[in-house]
């Protein structure tokens, strides 16, 4: 799915305050980010099911917008070529009854479509809160946009995998606090990509506070100077270690050089002091001899 964000700069909807018009376009900007991780793992789901069946990819394009009930009612009959009078009654419904709606325009084409209505002010108003409701709507239509890409993609309606099945059903099995989710699995998928968003949101929040923070800033820095540190005495301990072995090493050379030495040393000394032995006592044997010659 090839996603763009076609909500304008400038606010087009009168009853949304100009500051919550901003809240609202940085929170569809984070849900569409790479880093968000949720276009990433509804694409991979697309890619899979399409492997799987050995069917070849399209390029899908999804467009999201945000409009006005007299935009809707114009661009809907437009896309939708129906007959205008009953094209404007399904778009004064639809926009009656839900905060957003997502259809197929043509082969190539998805459009997403939020209203500028109350209860989509006050999702925007209530983001910050437990359920909130404004990134649980733009992931709903995204997932939505997952199912009619796949569809666009011509994968047979029998290869689909049961999770896509059962979340494109209107069984009425979707939960209490979230009846607009139409059934139980679509409703699961929706909190599975909104938990994984909102864990990185909360990632770079908090690693945001780290960097603006000086005094925070600071203590990670002389953590970071003071690892270093550590890191270069341990090194030097290990050059200090080596070269205490080699040293060691040379003074155990040096000293088995010596007792070799000295061993050779006296080797010689041993084989000298044997002839001189031999010579004297033939020389006393001699004068032995020379003092019996005498006496006799």
């Amino acid at each position: 799915m090839d996603v763009k964000n076609k909500v304008p700069e400038k606010n087009p909807c009168k009853d949304m305050p100009d500051d919550l018009y901003e809240t609202f376009r940085k929170a569809l900007s984070d849900t569409l980010a790479e880093k968000s991780g949720v276009l990433k793992d509804i694409q991979t789901q697309i890619d899979d099911a399409l492997k799987k069946a050995d069917v070849k990819p399209k390029k899908i394009e999804v467009e999201i917008f945000l409009v006005t009930l007299e935009e809707f009612i114009k661009e809907y009959a437009e896309d939708v070529a129906q007959d205008k009078a009953k094209s404007e009654a399904d778009a004064r419904s639809k926009f009656k009854d839900l905060n957003a709606y997502t259809y197929i325009m043509d082969k190539k084409t998805i459009k997403i479509k939020i209203f500028c209505k109350r209860s989509v002010i006050d999702a925007v108003i209530e983001n910050d809160g437990e359920q909130h409701p404004l990134y649980r709507l733009i992931v709903h239509e995204l997932v939505h946009a997952k199912l009619f890409s796949t569809t666009l993609s011509e994968l047979p309606q029998d290869k689909f995998s049961e999770n896509l099945k059962k979340e494109g059903r209107n069984d009425g099995t979707a939960p209490e606090v979230h009846p607009g989710d139409h059934n139980d699995q679509l409703s699961r998928e929706v909190d599975r990509l909104l938990d994984g968003l909102l864990k990185k949101l909360k990632k770079e929040k908090d690693e945001d506070k780290q960097e603006k923070d000086p005094e925070k800033g600071k203590q990670k820095k002389e953590k970071g100077k003071e690892k270093e540190k550590n890191k270069t005495k341990g090194k030097e301990k290990e050059k200090d270690k080596d070269k205490g072995n080699e040293q060691e090493q040379d003074g155990e050379k040096r000293k088995k050089k010596h007792k070799e030495k000295r061993k050779e040393k006296k080797r010689a000394s041993g084989k000298g002091k044997g002839r001189r032995k031999t010579s004297g006592n033939g020389r006393r044997k001699k004068r032995q001899e020379g003092s019996e010659a005498e006496e006799r």
